[in-house]
């Protein structure tokens, strides 16, 4: 029996050298077209490497396959059916792709290698073990689809959702049981890499059962991994709305950061309390220092943990090292942002009190008032963390990046991508708002 698993780490990837660059495709007439590569969705049959499989695609394949003295190394994804050549066989599947029909195709998953699944992928009956997930889920349009999920997600994030369609909520916080998942009739799973043990004798039990496991703490490219799920469930456009929105902030980024030299950072992890003792850093291949890496070389040590990718060291570490090691901070405090409290939204108010307990923690060097000791909400392991970027920009290069498009982009990630409506700038604690 052929096992469906869509295996995938966001990970760059790296037969998408072409990424980034401009592919120009000749349109009607004289007319040109340009199409970005960005590498996100690495799927045989993505023939120019954008973020989507449409007739693109086709066209840029039919007109290879009429002109064989052209390059093809700019396009890694053109053998669609993996025969080891081009032909119109390539271009049939690409076309089944665009009108939603029955076909295999060929992805790269989390190991770099290339992988055969069925499409598409029905995603009726959904179940997910963590928010990460839940997230990712919404996003595609696809979160009341869920029925199989966490009490922890019911219960810790019952003000943001309506969660009615949910109909199983398990004990925990991690997998559910098989059982679970088989009385529920689940068609979709998706999991931490390491809970195969759960979700392989599910589908062994129901070879309708898909299932796309996420290595959450070694991947980079958050947005891969929605394109990868997007299209093999039909959510295709809002998959191509989240990658645009993302995009977008990345052209933002580097154009502010043109002529700028990009700052030495310590990336501090913050759990409920702030206490003096310890400190701990993330690491290379945390998807945080993944998404400030345009704007600044986060702290990386070999002896960080293999588990999740973080090291600690004792607070006279940090002091000591401040202008050596690091010129700035910026400290992620977990626990805060859409965090329930009392039923509600953790305040800006919640916030700013922890920002005030951090500037104790670094009193006996200058860093706060060099203006380098900086705050945010947890933004590692999140789809909505691209959206706090801008204002760590802002935070890193005020004179570059302003405050009020920091506060707008995330905004506009809660408006469009997620069916919790949220205030920024009333509900949840995301930046420091003191004056």
């Amino acid at each position: 029996m052929d096992k469906k698993i869509i295996a995938i780490a966001i990970v760059a990837i790296l037969v998408v050298a072409a990424a980034a660059t401009a592919i120009i495709l000749m349109g009607n007439g004289s007319q040109e077209k340009t199409v970005k590569a960005t590498g996100n969705l690495p799927v045989y049959g993505n023939a120019n490497n954008d973020d989507a499989i449409d007739k693109k695609d086709v066209d840029l394949m039919e007109k290879l396959i009429k002109d064989s003295s052209i390059d093809r190394s700019p396009y890694p994804f053109l053998d669609a059916n993996q025969d080891g050549k081009l032909d119109s066989a390539d271009v049939e599947i690409v076309k089944k792709v665009i009108n939603k029909q029955k076909c295999d195709l060929y992805y790269v998953n989390f190991e770099d290698k290339v992988t055969k699944q069925s499409f598409p992928v029905k995603a009726d009956r959904i179940c997910v073990n963590r928010y990460f997930f839940a997230e990712a889920v919404d996003i595609l349009g696809l979160f009341d689809k869920i029925v199989l999920a966490p009490k922890k997600l019911t219960e810790d994030r019952s003000h943001m959702y309506d969660m009615s369609h949910i109909e199983t909520a398990y004990e925990g916080g991690k997998a559910p049981t098989t059982e679970l998942i088989l009385e529920n009739k689940v068609d979709l799973i998706i999991a931490d890499s390491w809970d195969g043990s759960v979700c392989e004798p599910a589908m062994e039990a129901d070879p309708k059962i898909n299932t796309f496991y996420v290595d959450i703490y070694s991947y980079g490219n958050l947005v891969k991994f929605i394109e990868i799920i997007g299209l093999f469930v039909g959510a295709n456009e809002r998959a191509a709305a989240y990658a645009n929105f993302v995009n977008g902030i990345n052209d933002y980024i580097d154009e502010g950061m043109k002529g700028l030299t990009k700052k030495k950072i310590a990336i501090t992890y913050l759990g409920s309390t702030i206490t003096a003792g310890n400190t701990t850093m993330e690491c290379a291949p945390c998807s945080s220092t993944y998404l400030v890496s345009k704007l600044a070389d986060a702290y990386y040590s070999d002896d960080k943990s293999s588990r999740n990718n973080r090291y600690t060291v004792e607070d006279e570490w940090m002091l000591k090292n401040y202008k050596i090691e690091y010129d700035a901070i910026i400290a992620m405090h977990e626990y805060t942002d859409t965090t329930k409290v009392n039923g509600t939204y953790y305040t800006p108010t919640m916030f700013n009190d922890r920002c005030d307990q951090l500037d104790q923690k670094y009193s006996a060097i200058s860093i706060k008032n060099d203006g380098n000791l900086h705050s945010a909400s947890f933004f590692s392991i999140t789809f909505g963390s691209y959206a706090h970027i801008p204002m760590i920009a802002h935070m890193l290069f005020p004179e570059k990046f302003s405050e009020e498009k920091g506060w707008d982009y995330l905004q506009e990630y809660w408006s469009n991508f997620s069916s919790a409506k949220i205030d920024v700038r009333t509900q949840g604690g995301w930046f420091d708002t003191r004056a």
